[in-house]
């Protein structure tokens, strides 16, 4: 029997469903899962999604480094999640990341630097 691939209509009510949940109710983990996948897949509903898990993110009082630095990577790979959110909120995901440095592996700290680089957020 054929498989079925799963369309991107499929991937569109996946999200509409977890936007339907509100985003409050994921864990930092599951934010920046569904931000990721936003960014390299893409989606109908996308920057809108990406810049509610990115408030969501930038509202928290100490997220992990890991979590600020996907969620700011994820918007700046959608250049309109940028330009909708404008640098006040991505600015607050670098700040983030920054209190906890220590935490930050280097693979956080380059993504964080290309992040910075690319949105020009220096």
């Amino acid at each position: 029997s054929a498989r079925h691939e799963p369309s991107a209509n499929f991937f569109d009510g996946l999200f509409l469903h977890a936007s339907y949940l509100g985003f409050a109710s994921f864990n930092e983990q599951s934010l920046s899962n569904m931000a990721w996948s936003l960014a390299v897949v893409g989606s109908s509903h996308g920057t809108d999604m990406l810049c509610s898990i990115a408030e969501e993110v930038s509202g928290l009082p100490s997220p992990h480094p890991r979590t600020s630095t996907t969620v700011l990577w994820s918007c700046v790979k959608t250049t309109a999640a940028v330009e909708v959110l404008g640098t006040d909120c991505l600015a607050t995901l670098v700040s983030q990341a920054s209190l906890r440095m220590p935490e930050t592996s280097p693979q956080d700290l380059s993504t964080l630097a290309w992040s910075m680089a690319t949105a020009k957020l220096l």
